[in-house]
């Protein structure tokens, strides 16, 4: 008797070969570096899920946040970190950012205006 393995939507096992950046399905996460979201997103990866965190200054935050996933439990190589400012036009976000939020299936909006 064979037993097969279903995989969730968004699982790169689900997608074998799929294009680097995680699999459309996955959560987007704003306020990814914020009291909610550093803790949301270790539990995210928990689950098996692909999460884009959208942050300011992503070019500096990025090893910091993915060291808290990492060290709370979480899944560092399932998070992919854009750069992204919730009071700009656009998000601020570049051609890949607005493809990676616009193939979202879940959306926590954490993040706020300081």
């Amino acid at each position: 008797m064979s037993h097969a393995v279903a995989h969730p939507v968004g699982h790169p096992a689900a997608h074998p070969g799929h294009a680097a950046g995680p699999p459309a399905g996955h959560a987007l996460v704003t306020g990814a570096t914020g009291l909610i979201g550093r803790w949301l997103i270790p539990e995210l990866t928990r689950l098996d899920r692909d999460v884009v965190a959208l942050v300011r200054r992503a070019g500096e935050r990025r090893a910091e946040l993915l060291a808290w996933v990492g060290n709370h439990g979480g899944v560092p190589a399932r998070v992919t970190v854009i750069e992204g400012d919730l009071a700009a036009p656009g998000l601020g976000l570049d051609e890949e950012g607005r493809r990676l939020v616009g193939s979202s299936r879940d959306v926590f909006h954490a993040g706020a205006l300081m």
